[in-house]
Order: C-alpha cells, then structure tokens, then sequence
C-alpha cells in the first residue's frame, strides 16, 4: 500500500486561516502547534545512523533523536535493541533485528558487554569506565528519528495538519470565552472536532499487511516481556 503523504508542518498555518479564518503570528501558531502535535501523539519514524570519535564522555544526538536502537564499538562492546536488553557483539546480529526480522530467542545466549550510559539532554553519556575504555575510538549510534523538514520541524500528515488547526482555533475561542467575548457553542464544537481528528490523525490511513502482521503479533504474542500482563491487549 501506499505510504501517507507527508506535509510541511507549518501546512496547519495557511489551514487555521483557510478553515477558521484566523491569522495569528508563525511563532504562536508554533507553540500551540507542537503541543497539539505531542497530544496526538503519533510520529513519522525512520532508522538513522551516524559514526562519530568519542572525545570526553559524551555523543551529542541528532535533534531529531527519538529512540536507541543500537551501539557498536571498535572493541566490541555494544548494546542492542536495548529495550529488550539484549547484548550481543557482531555486524550479523544486529542486522537481523534492524532489516526487519522477527526477534528470536537465540540472541539471548549471544555473548557481550553492557555500555553503561544515560541519556540527558539530548546527550548520549557514557559512564566513567566506559568512556575512558573507548576514549578516541569510533561509536555507531542506530537510532529511530523524526522525519523532519529542512528546517527542522516534523514532517506530518495532511489529518495531523488539519487537527491542528482545530486545537489552535479551540485554543483561541476558549480565550475569547474566558474573557467574556468568544460564542460557548463555537467551543463545544471546536473542542469535539479537535478530538475527533486527533483520533483520526493517530491512525495509519494505509496499513499494509505487514503492518497488520505486527498488530496481530502484537495481540497474540506468548511473550508479552511484562509481568503478570494479558495476553491480548
């Protein structure tokens, strides 16, 4: 099936004047942007890489770093699929998980090495032993990230850009009826929109079979990697 069309996020601006005739500053339209972006909740994700020399104690992440998929060193020592905590220590490996195929239970038994770090401020930390031990060597970082714009900001779809506009014109109505001067039914209604399109924009409009696949694996799987937790969600 055909993937979503991406749009521009700065799309919902000329939608909020088109739609609810409003025109307000780039830079407010922004800020209730993304809070309305992080309420529906839905990202446009791609794998990333990048190669750099650990000088001191710390990798700076890419702005758009969303989550760690997996570190590779020149000593082999590595982390993998680290949400599962799973260590092993060769290329093969981890390109087993990363190109797409099923998690096996025979990466439990591949030999390794833990890297201690953390993750604070948008900087991957390594712990002291750690960091002096791969001083001056090459770290890979294989991380999900947003998929931006040249700009920076998250690229969306055309469901998201509308939402949006519905949160901000909700937004700015509610203001209106705090200070005594914006139309109660308006809001109702805003409020209601806003709800229904953000629902609508967290879905998929084309889910593949592979993607129904991983839904149904997901609701079956023996091995749910939680404790005490049903079986079917």
């Amino acid at each position: 099936m055909t993937e979503e069309h991406k749009v521009s996020f700065l799309s919902g601006l000329n939608r909020l004047h088109t739609i609810h005739g409003i025109t307000i500053d780039e830079n407010d339209y922004i800020e209730l942007a993304f809070i309305a972006w992080d309420k529906i909740g839905d990202r446009a994700l791609k794998m990333y890489h990048f190669h750099n020399k650990l000088n001191g104690n710390s990798l700076t992440l890419p702005c758009n770093f969303y989550s760690l998929e997996a570190l590779i060193t020149e000593r082999g020592i590595q982390n993998y699929n680290l949400s599962y905590g799973v260590i092993f220590d060769y290329y093969s490996k981890y390109n087993y998980k990363l190109y797409g195929k099923p998690f096996n239970s025979d990466l439990y038994n591949i030999s390794g090495n833990y890297i201690n770090y953390s993750i604070e401020n948008n900087e991957l930390v390594f712990g002291e032993k750690d960091a002096k031990l791969l001083q001056g060597t090459t770290i890979s970082v294989y991380y999900k990230g947003i998929l931006s714009d040249s700009d920076g900001y998250p690229l969306i779809t055309d469901r998201q850009a509308e939402a949006i506009s519905y949160y901000i014109a909700y937004i700015m109505e509610h203001r209106k009826v705090m200070r005594r001067v914006g139309d109660a039914n308006l809001l109702t209604y805003l409020k209601q929109e806003w709800s229904r399109l953000a629902a609508r924009a967290r879905v998929d409009e084309y889910i593949s079979q592979n993607a129904m696949d991983a839904i149904l694996d997901a609701q079956t799987s023996w091995d749910r990697k939680k404790w005490n937790v049903s079986l079917i969600v």
